[in-house]
């Protein structure tokens, strides 16, 4: 992975990376120590959906809500400084798609406040009462 995070330090955009898995996941450790290290300081937001009845188990370590303070933590003890990714079991939600989608995007407006914040870059405010731009 490859994030440069001084490209987007003027900017007011983000990405959300979505990932769809059986769950299989050979190098977990190397994936969470890259993204420790570099997606941490990039405007991303990774989405994980796992399908299927696969072992999600490494995807769950991904999301880092069971770490301390819910972000995490490289092979090296290194703490990620903002939680950036969001797992969300298909099947647990797969019979009502409004809660498959509240789910699948509950974390994304606060991983975009902390990282803007963290960055120094306030919102901009609406042109007119409208609200729009």
């Amino acid at each position: 992975m490859c994030l440069s995070p001084n490209k987007y330090l003027s900017t007011s955009s983000t990405s959300v990376l979505l990932v769809l898995t059986d769950g299989k996941i050979d190098d977990v450790d190397q994936t969470i120590d890259t993204l420790v290290e570099h997606a941490a300081d990039a405007p991303l937001s990774i989405v994980i959906v796992g399908v299927g009845g696969g072992n999600f188990e490494d995807m769950m370590r991904l999301d880092g809500d069971e770490e301390a303070g819910g972000c995490l933590v490289s092979s090296e003890g290194k703490k990620c400084p903002r939680d950036l990714v969001q797992f969300v079991p298909f099947r647990k939600y797969s019979k009502t798609m409004s809660h498959l989608t509240a789910e699948t995007l509950a974390e994304i407006p606060l991983q975009l406040v902390t990282y803007f914040m963290s960055k120094g870059i306030r919102p901009t405010p609406p042109d007119d009462a409208t609200g729009t731009h």
